[in-house]
């Protein structure tokens, strides 16, 4: 940051009439709760702009892109959720935290705080506190939530500002909450209690509805896809096929059935904006709608049993591979994607041994040490005498999880149509489970969206019990 040359936007953003006087006083109601202070003597300048809630109050987002080109980032790995999964098998009762706030509980030493000033219609303003946008704010707070818990973590997930707890038993659940919150309130942290769930069996965590069972996609969020329309830009069709992709685990063959879109995807962005509906054919439209009715089937993905042998069946074609992990003949997992290139020009055999090297990769951490039988219709991997040196290579890494490979025709390999037999959620759970849904058009808000990467979830008031003994 030292030799960053100092940016400071040229105008503020404008802010319609009929809001000015509603943005004038949420400045000041953040000067009042010592949020932000008026300061004129920094070189730097990032604007700001505010966003409708639905009550009617807005919301001031920081544009700090400009300040985040030219941080430093100190880096910190968020947990993904496939390995939440892989460790929440057996778990009765799950209780699920919201930081009230968590951001605002961080104040800013002096240094940093000359950086995060921001330009408004009524003048400049500096961050007191950590602020929302900053490309290493989620860094710290994750960081930080792990010290803070660090006693308990292997009964809890963290990302941000979201806690979820997980016991097998009411006595543990109730001696691990309040453990819990203790230690949040200890550290100046409170929690929300409307936005929190208590010794729930299942609720939505991190966009996943997680049951005692497994696990499955949110429904809420697989309303709003199926309410999307079909692309018109090059900005949407890449936001649906992101969207789709979250719940990549849940599809089989996800990557054949979506291969016209995610060709369509690789558009040169300029020409694709331009001239979009130029290559939309005929075959998007069915993959498209052949997407949602994918998205559309209920999965449930069982939790894995390390102690339980694992099944792997792969199917590979002309442009695509594909896996599907069982245990007890219930899916745990499903994987596919496009081939690129020079993949699509491998041999038959090779594409299905690719696929093998591929799933127990991506599921190292799930497969490795575990009893595993992988059905193949590749009969070369089943054989001694390997002549091609990559398929040797393939097969030294897969001799690595001792697995029991097994040939098996391709009409006997029924993996590839599993989900065709598995059922449908029934009308009346449906039913049961409508809920209103998110506007599917902040798809399309593009500046907001490329803002809000480095944003938690909505914020609304501040609490009152900030504390400065975190700084950074």
């Amino acid at each position: 940051m030292d030799d960053a040359t100092p940016y400071h936007c040229k105008q503020p953003y404008s802010v319609p009439l009929v809001d000015r006087e509603v943005f004038k006083a949420e400045l000041e109601r953040q000067v009042d709760l010592d949020l932000l202070e008026r300061f004129y003597e920094s070189e730097w300048g990032m604007p700001m702009f505010a966003t409708k809630k639905s009550d009617g109050s807005i919301r001031t987002v920081d544009d700090l892109r400009a300040l985040n080109k030219v941080i430093k980032r100190v880096h910190y790995i968020l947990p993904k959720i496939q390995n939440i999964f892989e460790r929440r098998k057996g778990y009765r009762f799950l209780t699920k935290l919201d930081i009230s706030m968590q951001y605002y509980c961080f104040h800013l030493d002096e240094e940093s705080s000359w950086y995060c000033v921001i330009v408004t219609p009524f003048g400049k303003f500096r961050r007191l506190v950590l602020p929302m946008g900053l490309a290493n704010s989620p860094d710290w707070a994750q960081a930080t939530m792990e010290e803070v818990l660090r006693d308990v973590l292997s009964d809890i997930e963290i990302y941000i500002d979201d806690i979820a707890i997980f016991s097998k038993t009411w006595e543990e659940h109730i001696q691990l909450v309040s453990k819990v919150l203790r230690l949040l309130q200890d550290n100046g942290f409170t929690v929300k209690p409307e936005k929190c769930e208590w010794a729930v069996q299942e609720t939505n965590f991190l966009g996943f509805w997680f049951t005692p069972d497994g696990l499955k996609q949110w429904h809420k969020k697989i309303e709003a896809i199926q309410k999307l329309a079909k692309p018109k830009t090059l900005k949407q069709l890449r936001a649906f096929v992101g969207v789709v992709n979250f719940y990549k685990l849940f599809y089989h063959r996800r990557a054949h059935i979506m291969g016209p879109l995610t060709d369509l995807n690789g558009l040169d962005k300029y020409e694709g904006q331009r001239n979009f509906s130029k290559y939309w054919t005929q075959d998007h439209d069915k993959a498209f709608e052949a997407t949602k009715q994918m998205v559309a089937k209920e999965v449930l993905l069982s939790y894995p049993d390390p102690n339980k042998p694992f099944t792997i069946e792969t199917d590979a074609s002309d442009t695509q591979i594909g896996a599907v992990i069982l245990q007890d003949n219930k899916p745990v997992a499903f994987h596919s994607r496009k081939l690129t290139g020079a993949q699509s020009r491998y041999p038959i055999p090779d594409k299905e041994a690719l696929a093998i090297v591929e799933v127990l990769t991506v599921f190292r951490s799930m497969l490795l040490g575990a009893q595993l039988h992988i059905k193949t219709d590749h009969m070369n991997l089943t054989e001694d005498d390997i002549k091609s040196q990559r398929l040797l290579n393939w097969r030294l890494l897969i001799e690595e999880y001792a697995p029991t490979i097994t040939y098996v025709s391709g009409e006997e390999n029924v993996g590839a149509d599993f989900l065709s037999r598995y059922p449908l959620q029934s009308s009346a759970e449906e039913e049961q489970e409508k809920a209103l849904i998110t506007d599917s058009r902040a798809l399309e808000e593009s500046k907001l969206s490329e803002i809000m990467l480095y944003y938690p979830e909505e914020i609304e008031n501040p609490n009152e019990h900030l504390h400065s003994n975190n700084n950074t």
